[in-house]
């Protein structure tokens, strides 16, 4: 029963953190793009997308491995601990080499150089990423403190989003407000881990054992990335601008619901695993049938909806300049769906 209620709780909180990834699109979105327009909306969304492609090659699977392996160890502080630095250590390895990598690509690739001072401000997220070590929380399930966190600091980015993006060329204005904001949220998780970490500790490590299992799940993610990153990576280097920010605008539009109903797999990644260690099968399968007729449920109206409303919808959200966007939307409406069956 009081795994029962932790479940529910738990679910609460990541969905109330999901509205609020949700809500503050719905605010930020039709200001954005309409101050910024295509050009400068089209700049950011590809300095971002090659970006991406170095988060995902330094972060190595370490967050669904993170998660998974975690929960299983989070009983046991001494041993949750060893893993924690373990798995640290390894990201920061990978971190190192995607900077390099990041680098080489920055200098060698003409196109690239068009885009200098954007991408160094977006490739702080490299850093960030690592060093906010997001899958201990998940692990430990303090989806408490990490709806709080979030809540607040995209309150503040809300403000200087506001105050300060007032014109087409503020574009490294806006990449440095949500990198800020990823580094405060990398700065309280990793202060806050000293409660569940003594990094100061000596023990030997291992890291080789993880390397297998993480680098199958970087894998996955690297498939995954496929169809969410490189399709605005490509449009970037074949078209302009322009066309990447109405590409832009039909996706964001798609995926502030496909952030909607992803709230669902978040919580029972590490449940599962809890049940899992445990040998649990039955109460994996029950878990696993009510996932499926949820995500059945709230995946298909919604797939539905986004294509009949396009057009009101992009008109709403993004203004008249984005027309073009319309058709593009109505045809990727079904990644909601495609999303959540992965």
């Amino acid at each position: 029963m009081n795994l029962q209620h932790s479940l529910k709780t738990n679910f609460a909180y990541s969905v109330a953190r999901t509205f609020l990834q949700l809500l503050f699109p719905l605010v930020t979105f039709p200001y954005v793009s309409r101050v910024l327009l295509p050009e400068g909306l089209g700049k950011i969304q590809f300095a971002q997308s090659v970006v991406s492609w170095f988060v995902i090659l330094a972060s190595l699977g370490v967050n669904a491995y993170g998660i998974r392996e975690g929960a299983r160890l989070r009983d046991d502080k001494k041993a949750l601990g060893t893993f924690a630095k373990e798995i640290f250590a390894i990201h920061l390895v990978a971190t190192v080499v995607a900077y390099v990598l990041f680098g080489i690509a920055l200098f060698m690739v003409p196109k690239l150089a068009e885009y200098r001072t954007l991408l160094f401000v977006c490739s702080a997220n490299i850093l960030f990423t690592t060093l906010g070590i997001e899958w201990l929380y998940g692990a430990l399930e303090e989806y408490r403190y990490i709806t709080v966190r979030s809540a607040f600091f995209q309150f503040l980015s809300l403000v200087l989003l506001f105050a300060l993006v007032r014109s087409p060329d503020d574009y490294v204005v806006y990449a440095l407000i949500g990198v800020g904001a990823n580094a405060l949220s990398a700065v309280c998780n990793l202060i806050l881990s000293a409660k569940y970490i003594d990094f100061r500790s000596r023990a030997s490590l291992g890291l080789f054992k993880h390397l297998r299992p993480m680098l199958l799940l970087f894998g996955t993610t690297l498939a995954i990335s496929l169809y969410t990153i490189l399709d605005t990576t490509m449009l970037g280097f074949l078209a302009g601008n322009t066309e990447v920010g109405l590409y832009t605008a039909a996706t964001k539009l798609t995926k502030i619901v496909v952030v909607l109903v992803s709230a669902l797999p978040t919580v029972w990644l590490s449940r599962f695993s809890l049940y899992a260690d445990r040998g649990e099968a039955d109460v994996i399968a029950a878990l696993f049938r009510k996932a499926a007729q949820c995500v059945l449920m709230v995946t298909l109206p919604a797939m539905c909806g986004l294509f009949v409303l396009g057009k009101p919808l992009v008109l709403l959200f993004c203004g008249s300049a984005y027309a073009g966007s319309i058709p593009v939307m109505q045809l990727i409406t079904p990644i909601v769906v495609r999303n959540m069956t992965i």
